[in-house]
Order: structure tokens, then sequence, then C-alpha cells
């Protein structure tokens, strides 16, 4: 399992975050939406990357934090 840093171009509510990562807390970030997120496998990402795409979000910075 992993931690990522993701920032989102555009500041997305609460109820968007919840629906593209689940119960993860996001912040905003001068007209960004950033979020940290545990993601169990690869596949968990990709399917992430994915939800992004399909939502039409801009993903801005997707990074593994360190120690994770």
């Amino acid at each position: 399992m992993s931690t990522y840093r993701i920032v989102i171009g555009g500041e997305l509510s609460e109820l968007a975050v919840y629906a593209l990562i689940g119960g993860a807390g996001a912040a905003h970030d001068d007209g960004r939406t950033i979020v940290r997120a545990r993601l169990d496998t690869q596949a968990d990402l990709i399917a992430f990357v994915s939800r992004v795409d399909e939502l039409g979000l801009h993903l801005v910075e997707l990074r593994a934090e360190h120690g994770s």
C-alpha cells in the first residue's frame, strides 16, 4: 500500500472528492485541490487515474510520498 499526494486543477467540493477517492480529506491551494490517498495496488492507481480522466478533471500532479 502506498500513499500518494494528488493535485487536481480546480477546487473540488467535498462531495466530488469523496466520489473520486472515498474518505480522503482535501485541501485547496491556489485554485487546486490537494488530497492524500492510500492506494493498495498499482491496479488501484491506474483505476484512479482513469476516473480522473473520465470525469474530465485535470491531473496536475500524482506523487508517491516518501516512506509509504
